[in-house]
């Protein structure tokens, strides 16, 4: 069936960073910041059993609460504004799951067309969302989730168990165990069990030999606009169309639905000789980057080169630009004895230290020269494993997503590593240099784009910069 994406499909409600360092609490941005209590969510309290009511329906609720899996699949159907015919329908599967006992977890996985995202979210203990993944040295971490501007996501509002937020006079019966959720409730319901923002006109739950088993939602229509026609046609301007949703959740492991935590990779030697290949670097190499889509040749206009000599750093960033005006140069100040290097701009004649200002940020806090020193012999070598003939790959999925910029020095550190959306490492050691690809899901408003990230470290041990001494 063929997909269209002329409307926003709101559907998809995940967190648009996650750093490893805490956020700032402000009232300000789209991140909640207050950390809410578990205890004074309704429904949440006690740890009561369904053992230990009488009433079904109440013993049902508090099954939920202890946790519980839940796939849903919407459909979104799109009409024709002026002559209600049936245009062209999407469709979309989420898989959500929510565990209340023991740590407070949550992972959810989205299809839409060729889009696949999956995420765990733990409640830390400030309340805040937090993933949970392996760290380059084989260890649990956590990173927390942030917004676009930096503010932290309170978990309970964004990620929490839906059902610690009904009560037993919540839902009327309609019959055949059917139960009609509240009006005030269910728009919020719908959000955290697969990521809904379109209002609903219609929320149900089936309940079946003591455990809830089916949900069924139905969204008010929403204006919006298209080219397409049916059978999959095109106009040449856009016209007046309306959409809704109609979605069908079914509930599995009612009451004991557990998440794995991440698990650190075994005892390995296969990657010893890499890892010592990854310490010789030091602070005398010289690194190519260059960054291509997916399935794309690289292209060497689009190639950055770092050259360190073991004193001082060197970065061209554009190999296919031969001006220096647009290079930086890292060095010691003749003027201060304090061990850090400089950026250095090229003024048509020679260099001089740039001057502190917002144009010229990295001379306001000035690094030494470990921020050009790669950290790569500090990734574990139980995360890597080789696959013969020099090439290795890293072997632990749940370490995969965030390791990118555990192979660069600082100086080339890239913020969008730190989001998550790594799919792929490859790594070949050869006699004289070490190459590290990236496969890397690149988020827009447009969509997602695959990009591939390529770094080889060469001449390592006998760089020099490229403009002498």
């Amino acid at each position: 069936m063929k997909k269209s994406s002329f409307a926003v499909l709101a559907l998809a409600a995940v967190a648009l960073a996650a750093c490893q360092t805490g956020g700032t609490s402000s009232s300000e941005g789209g991140a909640s910041t207050s950390s809410t209590s578990l205890e004074s969510i309704p429904g949440s309290g006690g740890g009561q059993t369904s053992s230990e009511t009488a009433d079904p329906l109440e013993a049902a609720l508090v099954k939920a609460r202890n946790g519980f899996n839940a796939i849903t699949e919407t459909r979104q159907n799109v009409y024709n504004a002026a002559t209600d015919e049936f245009i062209f329908s999407n469709e979309a599967r989420y898989e959500y799951g929510f565990q209340n006992q023991g740590r407070i977890k949550t992972y959810q996985i989205y299809d839409y067309y060729d889009t696949h995202t999956e995420m765990k979210v733990v409640r830390d203990a400030s309340g805040y969302a937090a993933t949970e993944f392996i760290n380059y040295k084989n260890e649990v971490d956590t990173a927390e989730l942030t917004d676009s501007e930096g503010y932290p996501y309170n978990y309970d509002h964004y990620y929490s168990n839906p059902f610690l937020y009904i009560e037993r006079e919540d839902l009327t019966s309609i019959g055949n165990s059917v139960y009609e959720v509240n009006e005030e409730k269910r728009d919020y319901l719908s959000f955290l069990l697969f990521a809904n923002t379109s209002p609903l006109v219609e929320m149900t739950l089936t309940l079946e030999d003591g455990a809830f088993t089916g949900a069924a939602f139905k969204t008010s229509d929403v204006d919006s606009f298209t080219k397409e026609l049916p059978g999959g046609e095109e106009t040449d301007e856009y016209y007046k169309c309306y959409y809704n949703y109609e979605a069908q959740t079914t509930f599995l492991e009612m009451g004991a639905f557990a998440i794995p935590d991440p698990l650190p990779s075994p005892a390995s030697e296969e990657a010893s000789d890499l890892i010592e290949a990854f310490a010789a670097l030091g602070t005398n190499y010289t690194l190519t980057q260059s960054v291509r889509m997916g399935g794309a040749s690289p292209e060497p206009d689009n190639d950055a080169i770092l050259y360190v000599d073991g004193s001082r750093a060197y970065l061209d960033y554009s190999r296919g630009d031969t001006t220096l005006d647009q290079d930086s140069l890292f060095a010691p100040d003749a003027w201060e004895d304090d061990g850090l290097l400089y950026e250095n701009i090229y003024d048509g004649s020679s260099w001089a230290v740039a001057p502190a200002d917002s144009a010229n940020a990295y001379n306001i806090d000035p690094q030494g020269l470990s921020f050009f020193t790669p950290h790569a012999s500090e990734i574990s070598a139980n995360l890597i494993s080789s696959a013969g003939n020099g090439k290795y790959y890293i072997n632990n999925e749940e370490a995969l997503p965030y390791i990118g910029n555990a192979f660069l020095p600082d100086v080339l550190s890239f913020p969008l590593y730190d989001y998550g959306a790594i799919t792929e490492v490859d790594i070949e050691l050869g006699e004289e240099t070490i190459a590290i690809s990236i496969d890397f899901l690149y988020p827009t408003s447009y969509g997602v784009y695959a990009m591939v990230y390529d770094y080889v470290y060469s001449n390592i041990g006998t760089t020099l910069l490229p403009i002498g001494e």
